[in-house]
């Protein structure tokens, strides 16, 4: 049986869930949690286990990296969910690029279901 879409992002019973800046739908992707999974909305406090957010164009991942990924010290997995098919203009390689210029790098890959990707990052030193 595949792994739902939560448990390939590893968000398991007892994960607190930061959900950056997303709509309903793209945390939709996400469902069913896990009971026993805490969703924190919005960047507000940083004491999540599990990031997720997403986005739809450069200017989105461009927002992301400057205005999220600096608040962001204690998630073990940060996720960037984006449009498969650089239909958006923006693709795993070029997101690659864009996050090593500040100061992360990319370790995973998944497919979102049909219409989405999403990358993990991890903080470079």
């Amino acid at each position: 049986m595949p792994r739902a879409t939560a448990e390939r992002l590893q968000i398991k019973s007892g994960t607190e869930l930061l959900f950056g800046p997303s709509t309903p739908e793209q945390r939709a992707l996400l469902d069913p949690l896990p009971a026993g999974v805490t969703v924190v909305n919005g960047i507000h406090r940083d004491t999540a286990d599990v990031a997720v957010m997403f986005a739809s164009d450069r200017d989105e991942l461009d927002a992301l990296l400057s205005e999220v990924l600096p608040l962001l010290s204690t998630p073990r997995a940060v996720w960037i969910g984006y449009p498969k098919g650089n239909k958006a203009g923006i693709n795993r390689d070029g997101i690659w690029q864009r996050v090593e210029e500040v100061g992360w790098t990319l370790n995973a890959n998944i497919s979102l279901l049909d219409v989405w990707s999403s990358v993990r990052l991890k903080r470079v030193g």
